[in-house]
């Protein structure tokens, strides 16, 4: 299976970490190795890639393939944590996914990668909603594995 394969936003992906714009980003995101196998890693400005498709839709940031075996996908928002985004971001991550059914694509995990401080208490309704999401709040490195 390609990275992405049958997804509308297949003929954007690229290698490595190439696709998450920001160095900033790109470096808060750490893929770790295994032993002395190699990943091989692709991914998608799933936002650039849909932005003329889909201009008043919420999109979701990036995908990023992890191959081998048993391919895993993880989907990464950068965006500011606050209580108040929290239904944005939930928006965003329910757009993929009705953009993806479908679709036959591996397992897949959901980062929100905090830019700035995080100001989303940590026993709030709002964390809760997205622990029930399956979206993990990052505030520093995603450790990718």
């Amino acid at each position: 299976m390609r990275p992405f394969e049958g997804s509308p936003f297949e003929s954007d992906v690229k290698p490595g970490l190439e696709a998450v714009a920001k160095s900033d980003y790109r470096a808060r995101i750490s893929i770790e190795r295994r032993g002395n196998l190699g990943i091989a890693v692709s991914s998608v400005d799933i936002d650039s890639s849909m932005r003329a498709k889909f201009p008043q839709e919420p999109r979701w940031d990036y995908g990023i393939w992890l191959g081998g075996a048993k391919p895993k996908i993880v989907y990464v928002e950068a965006h500011k944590a606050e209580s108040g985004e929290v239904d944005l971001v939930l928006k965003k991550q329910s757009w993929l996914k009705s953009l993806l059914v479908g679709i036959e694509l591996p397992e897949s995990r959901w980062y929100w990668l905090a830019t700035g401080k995080n100001k989303i208490p940590p026993q709030s309704a709002q964390m809760r909603r997205l622990y029930l999401a399956g979206i993990r709040l990052e505030t520093r490195t995603i450790v990718l594995n």
